[in-house]
């Protein structure tokens, strides 16, 4: 179980910058992302790459999908986002608690809102493939999986 909570890896601040050297392998412009593609690399990058001091037995290494029209998107918009959520403690004890979200906006259209408003998390790697089915099951993810209209917004924050 040491791969779990393993020292000497990749620090976590240093996760978008993973995510891009993960889908420049793949020959992926992050610009020209579609949904389908922004969660297959997201659930691969989760599959193969562990953040050091990120527990997964104490939630601090999960995947978020979530959806909907929300207030704060503006008025007639659709999000659809993929996050990798990490939690650790830094040098001082802090607890640090950082966000690295793909998230698509589009128009709100008639399908997008019958799909409503909700969210699904993936806690572990063992996960995924039930993480996954979920996610493609999703009207929302149908509505939009393979939609290039919208660019993605790629942002690694705090979450604090």
């Amino acid at each position: 179980m040491s791969w779990l909570f393993r020292r000497g890896g990749t620090k976590p601040r240093e996760a978008a910058a993973r995510l891009d050297a993960f889908l420049a392998r793949r020959g992926l412009d992050r610009s020209r992302l579609t949904p389908r593609r922004a969660l297959d690399a997201m659930i691969e990058l989760y599959r193969t790459e562990r953040f050091d001091r990120c527990d997964l037995a104490n939630d601090g290494d999960m995947l978020l999908f979530q959806w909907g029209a929300y207030e704060w998107e503006g008025p007639d918009r659709f999000s659809l986002d993929v996050t990798r959520q990490l939690m650790w403690s830094d040098p001082e004890g802090d607890d640090q608690v950082w966000q690295l979200s793909i998230r698509f906006g589009f128009p709100l259209t008639d399908a997008m809102r019958a799909a409503g408003s909700s969210n699904r998390w993936c806690r572990a790697p063992s996960e995924l493939d039930g993480f996954r089915a979920f996610v493609e099951s999703t009207p929302a993810y149908a509505a939009v999986a393979d939609d290039a209209r919208s660019a993605p917004e790629i942002r690694f924050e705090s979450a604090e």
